[in-house]
């Protein structure tokens, strides 16, 4: 027959027993605690702070037939440009003027819901901020020069089609209801034109972004707890494994 094991009463470890086994390892409790402490504290002294730094840039506007503003061009074809054609230039430029390998931080593009604006975000170290700034210029300055170019386009063909518009006039010489409308919309879409331009250009955040020091110290010290009282168990399991062999 094979001997089946049951605990005695010197195997069941109560509440006090416990409590009486991590007192008696305090020295060692503390020890590890502090340097578990003392770990989380330089990582959080060499905690890069980060920001986001936010650039706006309003689209070019024009004016519907109802006299309603408009943007000349679809937020999302100015969104696809920017990724597609514009930021790889501009970083590969970038990347070239500081001599990295990579960029040290991300960069995304989104049109703010509601508003006729392209929004930049970057989440930098403050160190960074003047690449970050220098990239977001670039960027936008480039994304302006291809609206500018529509700009003088659409204000060429208005001006065109206005004066087209006053030369019929002329030569019929009957003031007409419909061309006379027809005039002040095009005069009135002339005027309302507007080139793209950077209305904001990296600003900082007000709060730094991401894991705070704070809340690295503040895991170190759940961490140390942790690990002391696992210390102590620890420390006492192997003593009793070690006394075990000795006494067979």
């Amino acid at each position: 027959m094979m001997n089946s094991y049951s605990p005695s009463s010197s195997d069941e470890i109560s509440l006090v027993d416990l409590v009486v086994l991590l007192v008696r390892r305090w020295k060692l409790m503390l020890a590890v605690f502090a340097m578990t402490l003392l770990a989380a504290i330089a990582v959080a002294l060499m905690w890069p702070t980060t920001y986001t730094y936010t650039s706006l840039y309003a689209i070019a506007e024009t004016q519907d037939d109802e006299g309603k503003a408009k943007p000349l061009e679809a937020a999302n074809a100015l969104l696809a440009r920017l990724r597609l054609q514009i930021q790889p230039s501009e970083v590969r430029q970038l990347l070239a003027d500081k001599r990295w390998h990579q960029l040290p931080f991300d960069l995304s593009f989104s049109q703010p819901q509601g508003t006729g604006l392209i929004a930049l975000t970057t989440q930098a170290q403050e160190s960074q901020q003047e690449a970050v700034e220098q990239l977001h210029r670039e960027l936008l300055d480039a994304l302006a020069h291809t609206q500018q170019t529509l700009v003088e386009r659409t204000e060429r063909s208005l001006t065109y089609r206005l004066e087209a518009l006053r030369s019929a006039i002329q030569q019929v010489g009957v003031v007409d209801g419909n061309l006379t409308a027809a005039v002040s919309r095009l005069e009135a879409q002339l005027t309302a034109l507007q080139a793209g331009e950077v209305s904001q250009l990296a600003v900082r955040s007000l709060e730094p972004q991401g894991v705070s020091a704070w809340l690295v110290v503040v895991a170190g010290v759940l961490a140390g707890l942790v690990l002391a009282i696992v210390a102590a168990f620890g420390s006492h399991f192997s003593g009793a494994v070690r006394q075990r062999l000795t006494h067979g």
